[in-house]
């Protein structure tokens, strides 16, 4: 199961007052990626039954955002708030720090949650998020979320990312940037799978879309349909399930 699932996180602290860096590594079996951080789009229409809870025009969740954006958003570096002050071994002493999180290794299939489910500050009500998110079906390019392109730095600790392969279109095929190389197999993920949920956290229901070769299938309890790309794209998806392209 690790051979298959199994990633390694990156996390790297550093000290905001000397910038001595401390960095950790985990593994992993998915990323939980947070909701409202990314910019917005218009989603798609959905068409057919299979597309239920899909993110067709006039349904809850209005704008959408990218999957792409969330993964940004999960590898951008942050400020961490005063509470949160590290302990610098080069300083002696508790500091202002940023984090960064990058993925150190990519695993061969790659399970990402969308955290649609949120406990409020106040008190234990949870509430469920239902925007839309925009993610491709084939060619998803992890290359500019690995801590290789991330953490790259030149001799004086300067970071010096190299250039990232192109990233994927919504559509899924793959945009070539000017003066980027060709992605590599082993960094891009075509999906094969994605659990949906329906309903509220008291009165909730699951149904998955699952691709069989090129064929997209909506399995709902004891139900197996067949379901369209356009059906799939509109979906508002809770779990994605990408293989890569190049099996290690």
């Amino acid at each position: 199961m690790s051979s298959i699932f199994a990633g390694v996180l990156r996390s790297e602290v550093r000290c905001e007052v000397c910038g001595h860096r401390s960095t950790k590594l985990e593994d992993f079996f998915d990323i939980s990626l947070e909701l409202g951080r990314g910019s917005s789009q218009t989603a798609p229409a959905a068409s057919g039954p299979a597309a239920g809870g899909g993110g067709a025009a006039g349904t809850s969740g209005g704008a959408a955002e990218s999957l792409e954006a969330c993964l940004r958003a999960f590898t951008t570096e942050e400020q961490l708030l005063s509470e949160e002050r590290c302990w610098c071994s080069s300083c002696a002493a508790l500091q202002d720090a940023s984090k960064q999180m990058s993925i150190e290794r990519l695993p061969n299939v790659l399970c990402l949650q969308l955290k649609r489910f949120r406990q409020e500050s106040r008190g234990k009500q949870t509430s469920k998020m239902d925007s839309f998110v925009q993610f491709p079906l084939a060619s998803l390019n992890m290359y500019r979320y690995t801590s290789a392109f991330l953490t790259a730095r030149d001799g004086k600790g300067r970071k010096t990312p190299t250039p990232p392969p192109p990233a994927c279109g919504g559509g899924g095929g793959v945009a070539r940037e000017r003066g980027a190389r060709p992605a590599a197999a082993e960094h891009l993920y075509d999906l094969f799978g994605i659990a949906v949920h329906h309903g509220t956290m008291q009165n909730g229901h699951y149904t998955a879309y699952i691709r069989r070769h090129a064929s997209w299938f909506h399995c709902d309890d004891a139900s197996v349909t067949p379901a369209t790309p356009k059906a799939v794209r509109s979906c508002k998806a809770y779990l994605l399930f990408y293989i890569r392209k190049a099996v290690s």
